[in-house]
């Protein structure tokens, strides 16, 4: 295993790092002690080039940093006729606790059959929109969090999230909604 912190040139603030050669479906005990290590130095970890990685493997990594932690962060079940995630995100059959998320039509993943997700937009979840003329170019935070908070439960000390297809096109810049006017690129 390598690790490789990530730096940005134009920030004062070194966030992150990047874990290779590592089979999260054979994780040794070794392994996963080094990558806790980097995630509570660093905060985030990108582990790279997991694209055989099983729900199965996501979920227990997650779960051997927090044991006690169960579920995915909305109660015992998720509510399809209740629940405003529903159009969001879909199940895996097998492991629960792994979401799909994401935006199109996806023939066939881990068992699911022609699913239909849809990557909600900004201004649903937003009181103040960023305007019409910016839309393309900018976005806020909204998508990537834990709500387990909202279901009287514990949140897990980790999550994570897989990218198993990642669409070239625009890069778009994240507008806090927090009244500074700060931006990421």
């Amino acid at each position: 295993m390598t690790v490789r912190p990530v730096s940005v040139p134009s920030s004062n603030v070194d966030f992150g790092a990047v874990i290779e050669n590592v089979d999260i479906e054979h994780l040794t005990d070794d392994e996963l002690s080094l990558i806790r290590e980097t995630l509570y130095r660093n905060h985030v970890v990108v582990l790279k080039n997991q694209a055989n990685c099983s729900p199965r493997a996501q979920y227990e990594l997650t779960h051997r940093f927090d044991p006690s932690a169960q579920g995915y962060g909305h109660g015992k079940t998720l509510d399809a006729k209740r629940s405003i995630l529903h159009p969001d995100l879909k199940t895996v059959p097998h492991q629960p606790e792994v979401q799909i998320i994401g935006n199109g039509f996806v023939p066939e993943y881990e068992g699911l059959q022609n699913i239909k997700l849809v990557h909600p937009h900004h201004k649903k979840f937003h009181k103040h929109p960023i305007p019409e003329e910016d839309d393309l170019t900018h976005t806020r935070f909204y998508r990537w969090h834990i709500d387990a908070a909202l279901y009287d439960l514990n949140p897990p000390k980790v999550t994570s999230l897989m990218a198993v297809s990642v669409p070239k096109g625009r890069t778009q810049t994240l507008r806090y909604d927090d009244g500074t006017g700060d931006e990421l690129q």
